[in-house]
């Protein structure tokens, strides 16, 4: 009787499971792209999107409270194939706050508000990080250089775009826009910056 219980309790556990992740993950991604915002790199220069994390699993961080899920779900890796390491980093929106560093993992987070929401871009790998929270940063501030801190296999600029839900109290991922354009996760394209 005993078994037939425990049995039962993990099929409706499971039923449960597969009713409730779909919409749970769906919560923090959106297929609308962020404001259109420059380039994260100086508009000379020409870099390759190296990697993409859409389509290829959910990427994510937990911020502060375990309550708030931040999804990287449209994050991208860009490199520039001469030299990926030490290169400057700009802010995509002028006007932005800084609002977390952490130096140990090179992870840079600014914010601008954009009507009545906050939308979020987040560095990540950074060899060093110029700014500390509170700064306010635009498009021709150089904000660190390119590196291969954290959870990294060589020198890159992982970046992601995420604006808050007031109702929700979460993050939710768009998949990056700037120059005008949404990039594609083919993991080769190059671009000039704008």
């Amino acid at each position: 009787m005993r078994k037939n219980a425990l049995r039962l309790a993990a099929i409706v556990a499971l039923l449960l499971a597969s009713v409730w992740a779909p919409s749970m993950a769906q919560a923090h991604q959106s297929s609308t792209p962020s404001p259109n915002g420059e380039s994260p790199w100086y508009y000379t220069d020409s870099w390759v999107l190296s990697g993409s994390w859409y389509g290829e699993g959910l990427h994510t961080d937990y911020c502060g409270d375990p309550a708030v899920h931040c999804s990287d779900y449209y994050a991208l890796d860009f490199s520039k194939p001469s030299a990926p390491c030490y290169q400057p980093l700009y802010p995509i929106w002028d006007g932005m706050t800084v609002a977390t560093v952490d130096r140990t993992i090179g992870r840079l987070t600014m914010t601008k508000k954009f009507g009545t929401v906050t939308w979020r871009v987040k560095y990540m790998h950074m060899d060093s990080i110029n700014y500390n929270p509170g700064a306010v940063v635009g498009t021709t501030t150089v904000v660190g250089k390119t590196g291969n801190k954290g959870q990294s296999s060589g020198c890159h600029l992982h970046i992601s775009t995420q604006a808050y839900d007031s109702s929700s109290g979460v993050w939710v991922s768009h998949p990056p826009q700037f120059c005008g354009r949404t990039y594609p996760h083919d993991h080769t394209t190059a671009w000039k910056g704008c």
